[in-house]
């Protein structure tokens, strides 16, 4: 079987992409993108909650930034190195552990740090995400595939206001 074939979860046959691969993918790139799109909206709520002000809390946002630029080419190529598949699923283990360190947070520096640690998940799921999409499947099936994952990252982008204002109006 070889690398890519194995990385995408497929047989020594089939190039076509996995149904399991493309709703991993999109779901994973949604939830992503609508999380870095939301946290914005949640600022208040937060600074609220923590007793952090907004402008310390702007580094909550400026940290996933930063950190998911630095690690996004080094975690997809520790894609390539130790496989794209298990690096995917360290990222989102990485982001659910993440998202458990900041709502347990009670203070703005642990909602920073795990806003720092989300980037770098955020940037591990997209980059081996896309990859894994892009090695199980060819031909149209590829385009396809693609455009299904970069659908879903618009909708999560689009989408993550509206849930973050849902959020904060429903929990506070």
């Amino acid at each position: 079987m070889d690398v890519q074939a194995r990385d995408a979860g497929l047989g020594s046959t089939g190039r076509s992409a996995p149904m399991a691969v493309l709703i991993a993918t999109c779901v994973s790139t949604l939830v992503v993108n609508a999380n870095t799109s939301a946290v914005s909206i949640l600022l208040p709520a937060i600074s609220a909650d923590t007793g952090t002000s907004l402008e310390t809390l702007q580094w909550a946002v400026t940290g996933y930034s930063l950190v998911g630029a630095a690690v996004i080419v080094t975690s997809g190529a520790l894609g390539d190195v130790f496989g794209r598949r298990l690096v995917f699923l360290g990222g989102l283990a990485l982001f659910i552990a993440s998202c458990v360190l900041i709502a347990l947070s009670g203070s703005g520096g642990g909602v920073i740090a795990g806003r720092a640690i989300q980037g770098a998940a955020g940037a591990t799921i997209l980059a081996c995400g896309m990859s894994l999409l892009s090695v199980s499947s060819s031909g149209e099936g590829q385009v396809r595939a693609v455009t299904l994952w970069g659908g879903a990252s618009a909708v999560g982008a689009a989408a993550g206001p509206l849930l973050g204002g849902v959020l904060v109006d429903g929990t506070g």
